[in-house]
């Protein structure tokens, strides 16, 4: 239960001051209420350094938190149970520790008056710009339970492509890291054997074996320098893209990969779209929603474009001229978005452009995941088959050697 400090006044001027454990604001004022003083002000008091939860802080609030909060708060709300009994329920129900303190800090915030898009504005680690910006659009005009349902078809749906993304990506790094394992092992324990071998049968070495063993003399003797190497390089790429100026290289470099950057393209493209359409569609006026959708682009280069067109557009511009001047979307995806901007159903429009998407970032994840498969198989086949060969050469030597 959290700490409040308080200082609280009497009808005759006295004041008070001290601390209280209770669950919000509204709790304390009573309290103090029915010992006849009124609340003047508080805050909440932050615990020790040895009374926090150290491993709270490295607890993740993943997507599937949010969807499970996102559901949960549109079934109640919807169900007409008040908002703030709403948050206290889901409270209850709640095992994510981070996520139970942002949801009793919102419960408070609550409790003083403030609206739950102002309170949820104060966790950006939890609640994005879209995600408040949803929730902002559903308090204003009323249909909160709406635009929750919507936020969590929108979630699902970012959650399912993040799986299918997982699972292009896992198989290949486990292969990969299963190769680097066996190939440092090869390196460090059999090559040296086999190098005392040739050498004492003073065998001449061809180029593949020659080139198996300075790779063997490096890791075994400079293997403190390899990963040093490696260290530097990620941090210094984590440093790299921290920086306004790498993230755009690095976001703009990834569109340009083969296969990969075309898949970057059409996940980006669809949570554009996708994110239009809530907002548009809920409402909120195109500008305010090309400002806000680019948040959850997730990439650097197409945020930039996004915010372009949003200037574009704020000096009365329509959306179909600019997207035409740039490499972004393809003719006849251009086309529905003109018809649907002169005729007045950009709304619609924009649904049948996000299942378009749909249908297409999942044949372009399937596509990677076969790719991946592919360049695994040649580059585990290419690697066996150079060590077999450099260790097998020198034998096929020394047994002619002996024969002779």
């Amino acid at each position: 239960m959290p700490t409040f400090t308080y200082k609280a006044r009497d009808e005759e001027g006295r004041s008070i001051s001290g601390k209280m454990d209770v669950s919000s604001i509204k709790e304390l004022q009573g309290r103090l209420e029915s010992c006849d003083f009124f609340l003047v002000e508080s805050a909440m008091q932050g615990n020790s350094f040895l009374e926090q939860d150290i491993f709270k802080k490295f607890i993740p609030v993943t997507r599937k938190n949010l969807y499970a909060l996102t559901v949960q708060l549109g079934n109640t709300v919807s169900s007409g149970v008040p908002l703030l009994t709403s948050i206290k329920s889901i409270i209850g129900t709640t095992k994510n520790k981070k996520l139970i303190d942002v949801l009793n800090a919102i419960q408070n915030d609550l409790s003083s008056g403030n609206s739950l898009t102002q309170a949820m504005r104060k966790h950006p680690h939890v609640f994005s710009q879209f995600y408040t910006g949803m929730v902002e659009l559903g308090e204003t005009a009323g249909l909160l339970p709406k635009m929750l349902s919507a936020l969590a078809d929108y979630i699902k749906k970012e959650m399912e492509i993040r799986n299918k993304i997982q699972t292009a990506i896992s198989y290949p790094a486990v292969i990969f890291v299963l190769g680097v394992g066996i190939a440092t092992y090869l390196l460090i324990y059999i090559m040296p054997q086999f190098i005392n071998i040739f050498q004492e049968q003073k065998v001449a070495l061809p180029l593949p074996t020659q080139i198996l063993i300075v790779a063997s003399h490096i890791v075994t003797n400079f293997w403190y320098v390899i990963v040093g190497f490696v260290i530097a390089i990620i941090l210094g790429y984590r440093l790299f893209v921290l920086s306004d100026y790498g993230r755009l290289i690095i976001d703009r470099f990834k569109l340009k990969i083969p296969i990969i950057g075309q898949v970057i393209k059409k996940i980006c493209l669809k949570s554009f779209i996708d994110g239009m359409y809530l907002l548009y569609s809920g409402g909120l006026p195109i500008i305010f929603s090309l400002n806000i959708v680019q948040s959850i682009v997730s990439n650097r280069y197409i945020e930039n474009i996004i915010h372009a067109l949003a200037m574009h557009m704020s000096i009365g511009k329509d959306l179909t001229t600019y997207l035409s001047l740039i490499d972004l979307f393809p003719p006849d995806i251009l086309s529905m978005i003109k018809s649907g901007e002169e005729s007045g159903t950009l709304a619609n429009t924009l649904a049948k452009i996000s299942e378009i998407y749909n249908d297409e970032v999942n044949s372009g994840i399937a596509g990677l995941i076969q790719a991946f498969e592919i360049g695994i198989i040649l580059l585990m086949g290419f690697g066996v088959g150079f060590v077999a060969l450099s260790v097998l050469l020198p034998i096929f030597r020394m047994g002619q050697v002996m024969a002779r």
